[in-house]
């Protein structure tokens, strides 16, 4: 199959020095790596405790991701600078939601692999999944995989800037191979996004509230 695309010079590096960050601060264990294809379009599709949660996936992925991020981030000095780095869309009401997802398309059909948060921020309780990743994967054809963060929120609470020592797990679940769909109906996204939102609190080790 050979080896997955891990992006240039300055990913590597970033990647390796996250690695180093957390397995500094208690480590991350991963779980169902072997899962993970390792071309074509992909999208990972997580729960969101922390804000560290998508640098967690950055430094222990073995291909290159990119991510969907609220607009927002990208004005924090330090949030904002590790997001353009490691290539990030932003998204939301300064950026135009359209503009984000045209974007996140393009690369999905050169390929790319996208990771998403569709909770909409960081969460200490699950909230309901917003839909717009499930219209990129059926619209793009793109493998779909699941995953659960356990213990990020220990490491990082929402509202603390200092790493505390945790161990992080990573659970991944199995890839869903999706059909393309010229024109994705609404029935169709709200059921896939449904469908993977039990996955990912099942991995996540939540129960849907």
């Amino acid at each position: 199959m050979g080896k997955a695309p891990t992006g240039g010079a300055a990913y590597r590096l970033g990647q390796a020095l996250l690695s180093l960050l957390f397995r500094a601060t208690g480590g991350v264990v991963v779980e169902g790596g072997a899962r993970i294809p390792l071309h074509g379009p992909l999208i990972v599709v997580a729960n969101h405790a922390s804000l560290v949660d998508g640098l967690i996936l950055v430094a222990f992925f073995p291909r290159r991701l990119h991510s969907l991020s609220a607009a927002y981030l990208f004005r924090r000095p330090v949030i904002g600078r590790f997001l353009r780095w490691f290539g990030a869309i932003p998204i939301g009401s300064e950026s135009g939601q359209a503009v984000g997802l045209k974007k996140a398309m393009r690369l999905l059909e050169a390929g790319g692999a996208l990771m998403v948060f569709p909770e909409g921020g960081i969460t200490s309780k699950p909230r309901p999944f917003q839909p717009g990743w499930a219209y990129l994967a059926l619209k793009s054809g793109a493998v779909v995989l699941p995953v659960g963060i356990q213990e990020s929120a220990r490491l990082l609470p929402p509202g603390r800037w200092c790493l505390r020592r945790a161990k992080v797990k990573l659970l991944l679940g199995t890839p869903l191979v999706i059909s393309r769909v010229t024109r994705p109906r609404r029935d169709e996204i709200a059921s896939l996004n449904a469908a993977i939102e039990r996955q990912v609190r099942e991995l996540a080790g939540h129960s849907r509230e």
